[in-house]
Formats: C-alpha cells, sequence, structure tokens
C-alpha cells in the first residue's frame, strides 16, 4: 500500500518558494511520518516496508534528502554520512536511484566516485563492522584528499541539484502537493 503525505499550500505560495524550502517542505512529512512511525514501533519498525509505502517520487526525494540533509554540513559530516549510508547497501543504492530518478546523474555519478573511494580505503559494507568515526577521515592522507575534492564536488553541485529536483516538484506537483483553493 502506497500513502501520499501531500503538503497543502497555495498555488502563490508553491511558486514562490525557493526550490530548496520546497524540497524541503515535502520532505518534512515524510519525515515526521517516518519518525513517529519509528516511535509507535519501538524503533523496530521495518524501514523497507516504511519506504516501499511512499510514491517513487517520494521515494526519490526521501532517499537524496536523508543524506543530502545530513552530508551539506562540512567535510567531516559528509564523509561520515556518506560511510554510513554506504555500508547500508540498499540505502546507497536508494539515494543513487533517487538522483536518476530526478534525471541528476552528475551528482549520481558523483556518488559512484565516493563509492569507489570508500572501497578502495575497505570501508565496511554492514553496519555490524561500522567502527567508522568522523575522525577517520583524517587517518590516511590519500583517504582525506580524495574525499575532501569529492566533497568539493558536492558542494559545487548540489545547487543545480536541487534547483532541478525543485523544478521537478514544481512540474509534477501532484505527487508532494495538495494545492489550496
Amino acid at each position: 500500500m502506497r500513502f501520499l503525505l501531500l503538503i497543502k499550500m497555495k498555488q502563490a505560495e508553491l511558486v514562490a518558494l525557493p526550490a530548496e524550502a520546497l524540497c524541503q517542505a515535502c520532505f518534512e512529512p515524510l519525515i515526521q511520518a517516518y519518525k513517529q512511525r519509528m516511535a509507535d514501533s519501538g524503533h523496530t519498525l521495518d524501514k523497507g516496508q516504511f519506504y516501499q509505502e511512499m510514491t517513487d517520487g517520494q521515494q526519490a526525494l526521501f532517499a537524496w534528502y536523508i543524506y543530502y540533509s545530513h552530508a551539506k554540513n562540512g567535510l567531516p559530516e559528509f564523509y561520515w554520512w556518506s560511510a554510513y549510508f554506504y555500508a547500508q547497501p540498499e540505502i546507497w543504492s536508494q539515494i543513487q536511484a533517487g538522483l536518476f530518478y530526478f534525471s541528476q546523474t552528475n551528482m549520481a555519478h558523483l556518488l559512484n566516485n565516493v563509492d569507489a573511494v570508500l572501497e578502495q580505503h575497505e570501508h565496511p559494507r554492514h553496519l555490524d563492522h561500522f567502527t567508522i568515526t568522523r575522525e577517520t577521515l583524517y587517518t590516511e592522507p590519500q583517504l582525506t584528499e580524495a574525499i575532501r575534492t569529492l566533497h568539493e564536488q558536492f558542494d559545487q553541485q548540489t545547487p543545480d541539484t536541487i534547483k532541478q529536483i525543485g523544478d521537478y516538484i514544481q512540474q509534477h506537483k501532484t505527487a508532494f502537493i495538495e494545492i489550496e483553493s
């Protein structure tokens, strides 16, 4: 069963919102529903089931925005959250699939490059073996430089990615927004 957590807004509000604010507004009911269901389940929520209940557009936005909202907060956060989601292959692939859904191939390829760096430096592919800290980034100069370069590219590409996702939401508003009269 799929559910729609549509935000309600007037057409004038929709048009006036900058892309990042629009993305955040459409993401907010999804993350709130996730947190509520996690609390209601005693933190045993089947995350995959929750994800499958969303529409394709909601899935793409949710996966990307979970990653983006953390990774945007500087180099150590970009590194740690990338490593954390990399250690959860299903989620990592959902983030990349979400980018392809929004036709954001440049950002998806950048995450493929992050994937390659993490693999090269033998980062864990399962949370069972996850001992990565933000400080781990600084233990190997080659890792530090590779991630720093990818983070700079992430920072450069993110505004266009957010704009394009916002444009997609504007063009497909019924998948995200209930327009009030």
